[in-house]
């Protein structure tokens, strides 16, 4: 077999890894941005409490339970109020948009309520709650 014709051998296989690194260079992309936005929603949802609120130090840390896992059902709250400050703390089940869906609603109502009621209500437990593992 001659240069030549191990070259024309050679053409093909070598369009198509330049299809397929292309390609997976596309979707790279498409995977880097798509965390991107996932980044801003739950920095939108959960943004960094002030460092202080009255003689009450604070500090907030959010890291999912599994590290391509960035979005979840955990939830945490601050607001000081004329009744006085208070603090959300809080872990909803599932994961994804659904997780958080329910964190919105959720911290909304935390919002609202923190507002309007002078006394927090005692929680109540969930109905179907696992505890454990």
């Amino acid at each position: 077999m001659s240069d030549a014709e191990r070259i024309f051998d050679m053409v093909p296989a070598g369009a198509v890894a330049l299809y397929a690194r292309r390609r997976l260079a596309r979707q790279t992309d498409r995977l880097e941005a798509a965390r991107a936005v996932v980044e801003r929603v739950q920095r939108a949802l959960l943004p960094s409490p002030p460092r202080r609120i009255g003689d009450l130090e604070l500090a907030a840390r959010y890291e999912a339970a599994h590290g391509e896992a960035r979005l979840g059902g955990d939830l945490y709250a601050v607001r000081v109020t004329r009744f006085g400050t208070r603090v959300l703390l809080g872990d909803v089940r599932g994961k994804g948009l659904d997780a958080v869906s329910t964190v919105s609603v959720l911290l909304g109502a935390f919002r609202e309520a923190a507002e309007r009621a002078p006394r927090p209500r005692r929680p109540r437990p969930a109905t179907g709650h696992r505890s454990g593992a």
